[in-house]
């Protein structure tokens, strides 16, 4: 009778020896499975975020870049920003006031606002050169341009005129100052002004 208990007890034993191994193989299954679940959508997210801080950089360059190309042909020139332009935080947006006054824009005028990026950390730099552009058949000859609409040739013609080059670039995230923006990310947009740019 004696022997019968310890045997039970035994068996007893073994069974939640058993139970405990049983658990644990369980859990560690569970967990190779859902490890790389939970991996790949921090990896989306992050994905995401990034996704979402390009395309508002973008938008937010093409905006600076239109409120130069506002300032028409003939009010623009050669110009390289001394240092890195930093938005201050007006109200619920953010202004650009040495921008705003180095172009001569009003500086209610130039605001921001941006949902993907912190404008806290955001800095811009803009280089900007003239340079002969020879748009339509130079005629050493006779030193006039052919105008493509007339097909008549012209020494006074908008083609004869420089063309303005500009690069701007955003740049977001950490300080690095090894970067013309004092940013960690920089995106560079190039754009061109041509005499036709003018507004009257």
């Amino acid at each position: 009778m004696m022997n019968e208990k310890k045997i039970g007890n035994q068996r007893n034993k073994k069974k939640i020896g058993y139970s405990l191994i049983e658990a644990l193989v369980a859990l560690g299954i569970l967990l190779f499975g859902i490890v790389p679940v939970v991996t790949l959508g921090a990896k989306a997210i992050l994905f995401h975020h990034r996704a979402s801080e390009t395309e508002e950089a973008a938008r937010i360059s093409q905006t600076m870049i239109d409120y130069i190309k506002s300032r028409g042909y003939d009010n623009l020139g050669s110009f390289t920003t001394s240092s890195p332009y930093t938005l201050t935080p007006t109200g619920s947006a953010f202004t650009i006031n040495q921008f705003a006054t180095d172009f001569g824009i009003p500086v209610e005028m130039v605001l921001f606002n941006s949902k993907g990026i912190n404008l806290n950390d955001v800095s811009f730099y803009l280089n900007i050169k003239t340079t002969k552009g020879n748009l339509k058949d130079y005629n050493s000859n006779t030193d006039s341009y052919t105008d493509p609409i007339t097909g008549e040739e012209d020494k006074s013609s908008v083609y004869s005129k420089d063309l303005i080059y500009g690069q701007f670039i955003f740049g977001y995230g950490k300080k690095e100052d090894s970067n013309l923006t004092k940013r960690k990310t920089e995106m560079k947009t190039t754009f061109i002004i041509t005499p036709i740019e003018n507004w009257k």
